[in-house]
């Protein structure tokens, strides 16, 4: 139940995952029971490959400059291994980044990627707004 020194995975991972992860070493069975995230013993252990192709999430505050201890909003974002996009519908904002070119997220590139926009919002109407 170690894990090897040094060791480095490419898999798409959320914070959630963490806890369901160590959790899953600590032995405890249920874990999914105490939050969302997915346990990823078995890829740290070499028993399998991570099978996430895209995390999706929402958000009701953000921080910012003006507002360093958050504002209320409706918002929310998707990221794949090659894209993270975000919507906030309260401030009607959208962007969508390509993070293997840009990974601090400092040029949108949403105007001529509409398709992959779409790929996400419809993902995330699905989960959230269906």
């Amino acid at each position: 139940n170690k894990i090897a020194k040094n060791s480095q995975f490419n898999d798409l991972i959320h914070t959630i995952d963490i806890s369901a992860t160590v959790l899953d070493y600590a032995g405890i069975e249920n874990f999914s029971a105490l939050g969302n995230g997915n346990s990823f013993k078995n890829v740290m252990r070499g028993l399998e490959e991570g099978s996430r192709e895209m995390i999706l999430g929402n958000s009701n505050k953000i921080r910012d400059d003006y507002d360093p201890m958050g504002r209320d909003v409706k918002a929310f974002w998707g990221r794949n291994k090659q894209w993270f996009y975000k919507s906030n519908i309260t401030d009607n904002f959208e962007a969508l980044y390509n993070i293997s070119e840009d990974p601090f997220c400092e040029s949108n590139v949403l105007d001529g990627n509409n398709s992959v926009a779409q790929l996400f919002k419809d993902k995330l109407k699905q989960k959230y707004l269906d």
